[in-house]
Order: structure tokens, then sequence, then C-alpha cells
């Protein structure tokens, strides 16, 4: 395979902060004096200040489509979905916040998106390692097996608490997701071990098609390999995580289109459909988790009570909260916050003193919300960041996000394989689930570092093995041939 173009990928820096000053300025007129907080009010802000974020990853894709599918392009998308989409469709009212608390929101969101375009170009510009990254050309054979073991290692936890019983897997499929036999199965101290194990299993499907485009052809182990992905595919939408689910077939579709030599407008408009099925998929998956997978096909009484054609995670709404809490009501904790979301991959029994989730602040308690047993919130990494330290926190937050997107797109512009690919779809991922919470992108995170792993066995295995001795005879032979005078050369 040929070298990627570097320019496929081009984006233009100062037209996306020109875009996004502009459009958080239109924003902040926008917000209305009185009635702020009622449904819809806040649809013209946010509208906005998302055209606002689209302006250079836009204009990039008119010049090159195939920028839209770098990280900087990404994350513009991944905040608008993540905080801004609520408000567009007018869902969530803000009652109980400060009109102060939706400026701080929309600022937050505009300094966050600039510090992550400042961040990238930063990397950019001190990178002096211009190096290309190397990474193993992996054989068709040895990406099958990867898709057996981590197919196993996907199933291993459903197989092992339902005790190779069909109608135990087949019944958990009906009933809601905190009653599924898999969910109440512990393992001790090795509990997250365990769950570390079966995260390789979000790289099934991905494999599988990758797999298709190493074959060249629909051959019996690649219509196995898609089975495999699909099954676990189901798992995982029954498990009730939207965003996981959403990452696998989403990666799936970044490997196909990313491991063709050049990215062309069909395979981006392909894309672009599978990622509005997904946003449908996810959107199943809400009634699913609650009601079983019965209620979720025949009812419609869910339907009919859901406002917004899609459902977020109320980030928006728990940001205006929060912003109306913190400082005023209570400090930032630059300490706990980032220790929370850093240890996120660590289990208590290692690390008993690890601090809770946001730092502990108790936002429900000061807006007079009660929730079930292992409810959590989530306002975003923008919203997390501000917890932190405020406004200087969220462009430090910003900055760092932009530098795992330089760091990302380095993977892009390397030689079109299957292991930058597929390491470069789950990275981006990660960073697009991150902007979610970011104690996510810690935790998500460890796919990427566990498919990096085990794309570079065969490398090592190959570069430990001992090398045979060379025949002494045999070499002074062909040295002898290969002199331009037939004659060997004499050494000292």
């Amino acid at each position: 395979m040929s070298c990627m173009p570097p320019n496929q990928y081009q984006l233009y820096p100062l037209h996306a902060l020109l875009g996004i000053a502009g459009g958080a300025a239109a924003a902040y007129l926008l917000i209305p004096s009185v009635d702020y907080y009622s449904p819809g009010a806040l649809a013209g802000p946010a509208t906005a200040l998302a055209l606002g974020l689209l302006v250079g990853p836009v204009t990039a894709a008119f010049r090159n489509p195939a920028s839209v599918l770098r990280a900087e392009s990404v994350l513009a998308v991944g905040l608008i979905y993540w905080i801004l989409f609520d408000a567009i469709q007018g869902v969530h009212g803000l009652w109980g916040t400060t009109q102060l608390s939706v400026y701080r929101a929309f600022i937050s969101v505009a300094l966050f998106a600039c510090s992550i375009w400042i961040g990238s170009i930063t990397a950019q510009l001190t990178d002096r390692s211009r190096r290309e990254i190397k990474y193993p050309e992996l054989a068709a054979n040895y990406i099958f097996g990867l898709v057996i073991l981590t197919f196993v290692a996907g199933i291993f936890l459903p197989i092992y608490s339902c005790q190779l019983n069909p109608q135990c897997i087949v019944d958990a499929f009906f009933v809601p997701n905190d009653e599924v036999p898999w969910r109440k199965v512990g393992f001790g101290s090795f509990d997250t071990v365990v769950k570390y194990i079966g995260y390789l299993g979000y790289t099934t499907l991905p494999l599988a098609v990758a797999l298709l485009h190493l074959e060249r052809r629909v051959s019996q182990r690649v219509i196995l390999a898609l089975i495999l992905g699909l099954i676990l595919l189901v798992f995982f939408m029954q498990s009730g995580s939207r965003r996981k689910a959403g990452m696998v077939v989403a990666a799936a579709g970044l490997v196909w289109v990313l491991i063709h030599d050049r990215v062309l407008l069909k395979h981006l408009l392909i894309l672009g459909a599978l990622s509005v099925a997904t946003l449908f998929m996810t959107e199943f998956i809400v009634t699913w988790r609650n009601e079983g997978l019965a209620t979720a096909i025949f009812s419609e009484e869910d339907k009919k009570e859901r406002k917004g054609i899609i459902t977020i995670d109320k980030s928006l709404y728990y940001m205006t909260h929060a912003m109306s809490v913190v400082p005023e009501r209570y400090p930032f904790k630059p300490v706990d916050g980032p220790l929370s979301a850093l240890g996120a991959p660590i289990p208590r029994s290692i690390w008993p003193s690890k601090p809770a989730q946001s730092g502990g602040i108790p936002l429900l308690r000061f807006i007079g919300e009660r929730k079930g047993p292992g409810f959590s919130w989530s306002c975003s990494a923008v919203c997390d960041f501000y917890l932190y330290g405020g406004y200087p926190a969220i462009v430090i937050g910003g900055f760092i996000f932009g530098l795992l997107a330089h760091a990302s797109n380095r993977l892009l512009l390397t030689k079109a394989s299957v292991s930058s690919r597929l390491i470069y779809a789950f990275a981006l991922m990660s960073l697009f689930i991150g902007l979610r919470n970011f104690r996510d992108l810690t935790a998500i995170g460890i796919i990427v570092i566990l498919i990096w792993g085990i794309l570079n066995v065969r490398r090592w295995y190959t570069k430990n093995l001992p090398v045979p001795p060379r025949d002494i005879r045999t070499t002074k032979k062909n040295s002898s041939e290969d002199s331009p005078s037939g004659l060997q050369e004499i050494q000292p």
C-alpha cells in the first residue's frame, strides 16, 4: 500500500478559531434575559454556537472531505452532540439554575473548543519528530486468530455467569438491565481484571472488517468473523452502555473507511449513514436496558413520552446546575477531581481512598434531586474541568484534548495499515466519548493500550526468535561472487 497523502486531512485552525469566536458572541447575545430556563428557550444560542464550532471542520471539508475524520473535527462535533444538542432539540428545561450559570456554560464550551485547537497547533509546531511511525503489517491468518481470541474474551462473562446454559442467556435479553445474570457475578479483587479482559471484545467487529479488507472477498472465515462480532455487539447493546455499543460500530466503520489508500466521498457518505443508524440504535438501547427487549420492540408508550429526536445525557442540564453551585456554594476541587478522573481505571481494592466521581461534589443534594442506588450524573468534560478550577482549568483541559488529538492524528497520517487504523479508530472514539465525562477518557482509553498490545505481540515474538547461525563458507562464497572482480576481498 502506498503512503497516505497528508494533505488529504488538512485543516484550517484560523477559520476554526474565528468561527468559534463568532458563534460564541452570537450565542451570548441570543441568551434570553427572562424565561431562559424553559424548554426550547436556548435553542437559538445553542444553534449559533454549534454553527460556530462547525466552521473549521466544514471549511476544511469543502477542500478536503476526508478532513472530517481528523480528531479536531470529530471533537467539535462531539461538543455539539454531548452538550448542545439537548438545547437545540428543546428538551430538559433548566429550572432552578441561574442566568449567570447559563452564560458560564456557553463561555466554557467556547473556551474549551478554542483550547483544543490551540493545543493541537502547539503540538504540531513543537513536534520535531518527523519520522513516520512504523506499524507491523498483519496477515489475514493473524487477524482471524485475534478475532477468535477477542470474541472469547468478550463472551467469557455471560457464558460463565450462565454456566453454559443457553436458556439463561436467551432469557437475559428479555429482562431489564439490572436483572441480567452477568451483572451480579463478582470476582473479588479480580473484578477489574475481568472487566479489562472483556474490553478486548470491543475489537472483534472492527477486526472482522479488517479481515474482510485483507482477504478482498467474503470468505467463510470473514462471514464467521462478522457473525462473532455482531453477536458481541448484541451483548454490548443488552448491557445498556450506549456509548460503548456505539463505539464498536463507529470504530468498525472508521477502520473500513481509513484502511483505503484514498478516502473518497462515497466512503464518507456510507460512514455518515452508518453514524445516523448508530444514533438510532443507541436510542433503542435506552428502552431495552430499562424495560427489556420485548418492550423495546413492541411498546409505543415510551416512544410517545420521549422528547427530541435523540436522547442525550442531560449534560447541559447538570452543567448549568453545577455552575450555579460551584464556587458560590461549594468550592472547586483542584485535587480530588483530577485524581478521581485519572484513577478511574484503578479498582478500589488497590486504591481504597480513591476520590468519588467529580471530586465528591454532592450536586444532587444541592439541587434537590433523589435518584435510585447506583445513579451517577455527568456534566461533560468541559464541566468537569470547570469544577476542578474554573475557566483556567477549562483552558488546560481543552489544551490536553488538543495534545491528544495531535497524537492521534500522527496515526492517521501514517501508511494505511490494519494496525494504525485500528488504533486510531479507538483512540478517536475514546476522545469523543471522553467529552461526555473526563473519567470516561481515562477508563475507556485502556482499550487503546490493549489493542496496541495485542497487535504488537507478533512483532515482539518474531523479534525475540533466535537467529540461526550463518554458514561461513557460504558467506565467503557469496561475497566472492558479488565482488565486481570476482575476487574475494582480503580481510585485515
